[in-house]
């Protein structure tokens, strides 16, 4: 696993199992159910830091283009790369791992690399499973890219899990996470053809994605953000000086700040909003957040710094579920925030989630006959899918819930994977449909 001067890597977002397009990066899992796709964000982490060290790659993404396995395998022969990282996800892991044996047998000494919360969650079982996988990137990719391509030898790199020359595999500990952002590279925007990217709620093109923070304050059971990743939050000045690159000399207009709560802390959000103001960029931009972390002053200062649509996560309209998955939300303020955000004359989409920890057939129903009621743009609803790793999954397999172990069914659109005493998994599955 040595580095020369021909090291040159090879990245890859993998074919779609679905319809349309699969979401992997930052712990998303499963197909979409409609036709929109995002830049392939982890993967865009990646190759800004090999860009920072100067090491040749090329960034492929077979998702948005649909490319079968044999033009991916005539990619990886005409480039030659010494390395191959590839972006994977529970749902996806079985079939994205294919294209490291495509790899191998092209070239035996190629290192194949993997990364995502599903191998962070799994890393010994990944590579004992996949065999032509010869590293698993556990966390964030950052600090693994930085180092390695830096001549560091992986043995001494915390948070990764590889398969040494004697085929045994070796874990050097928990996933290292750099606490102060502003040190990372920005991700390569450039590295991609975001035009090829869009959006139902896309107001301009061509399109990116930005994260002010990465991690999550809270710690909603289901989500993937507080079980794999610490909360950080950038500089404003860093996002800035990103934000204006991208505007002023990529081109893009419009972006997705793609936090998990992009309205917290809340000061720190207010002298955000107003820098922007202040900045005029020019810049579209959408974002997710919590009901209860929006306000009416909150509201204006988005809208006058080009804010035109704004996320919410409600999951549920039972008070109990909210409760049972540590969501620290309520109905009212969901219903509160959307028609202030509609007063606003900004866009809105609330997602919702069947199946989570005390869910009956009553549950289901009212959180329906709640979305409802809301005067929203937009409603996701979804299978609640467990990540392995997270409390949810913890809990479903403790109760003996889980029904299903193949993760390529692990997919917020499908059969759910477990079902209760009183509420069987096709009951889920239909009324989600």
């Amino acid at each position: 696993m040595s580095l020369n001067q021909s090291t040159r890597v090879l990245l890859i977002e993998p074919p779609p199992m679905g319809l349309y397009y699969q979401l992997r990066s930052k712990g998303t899992i499963g197909k979409t159910k409609a036709n929109f796709i995002y830049p392939p964000y982890d993967l865009m982490v990646i190759a800004g830091c090999l860009k920072e060290k100067k090491i040749p790659f090329q960034l492929v993404d077979a998702n948005v283009k649909r490319l079968s396995m044999d033009a991916i395998e005539k990619i990886i022969k005409s480039e030659k790369p010494t390395h191959l990282i590839i972006n994977t996800s529970t749902a996806t892991i079985h079939a994205d791992a294919q294209i490291n044996t495509l790899a191998k047998k092209t070239n035996p000494a190629i290192v194949t690399i993997m990364q995502g919360i599903h191998v962070t969650a799994r890393p010994q079982q990944t590579l004992e499973k996949y065999t032509d996988t010869d590293i698993v990137i556990k966390g964030e990719p950052d600090h693994f890219t930085l180092t390695y391509f830096a001549g560091k030898p992986v043995q001494d790199i915390q948070g990764v899990t590889f398969r040494d020359a004697k085929q045994n595999i070796v874990d050097t500990g928990d996933p290292y996470y750099e606490m102060h952002l502003d040190k990372l590279p920005f991700i390569a925007h450039d590295a991609v053809d975001l035009y090829e990217y869009h959006s139902a709620y896309g107001d301009r093109y061509p399109q990116s994605l930005i994260m002010a923070s990465r991690g999550c304050g809270w710690k909603c059971q289901f989500c993937s953000a507080p079980a794999f990743y610490r909360y950080r939050i950038r500089s404003i000045d860093n996002v800035v000086k990103e934000l204006k690159w991208m505007r002023n000399e990529l081109g893009i207009k419009e972006v997705k700040f793609w936090d998990n709560v992009l309205t917290a802390p809340r000061p720190h959000a207010v002298k955000l909003f107003k820098r922007l103001i202040a900045e005029n960029l020019d810049i579209a931009w959408s974002c997710n957040t919590r009901a209860d972390m929006l306000d009416q002053e909150l509201i204006d200062l988005m809208k006058q710094a080009g804010c035109h649509q704004v996320n919410i996560g409600s999951e549920s309209a039972d008070p109990d579920i909210l409760k049972n998955i540590e969501k620290l939300e309520n109905p009212q303020k969901v219903w509160e925030a959307v028609k202030m955000l509609k007063e606003a004359k900004m866009g809105t989409l609330v997602y919702f989630m069947f199946g989570l920890p005390g869910e009956t057939k009553e549950t289901m129903r009212a959180t329906l006959d709640f979305a409802k009621t809301l005067d929203t743009d937009f409603v996701s609803f979804n299978i609640a899918v467990p990540h392995p790793g997270t409390k949810f999954y913890d809990y479903l397999e403790k109760k003996g819930y889980l029904v299903e172990r193949d993760f390529s069914k692990y997919d917020p659109s499908g059969l759910p994977v477990y079902e209760y005493p009183n509420l069987s998994r096709q009951d889920i599955f239909h009324f989600m449909k």
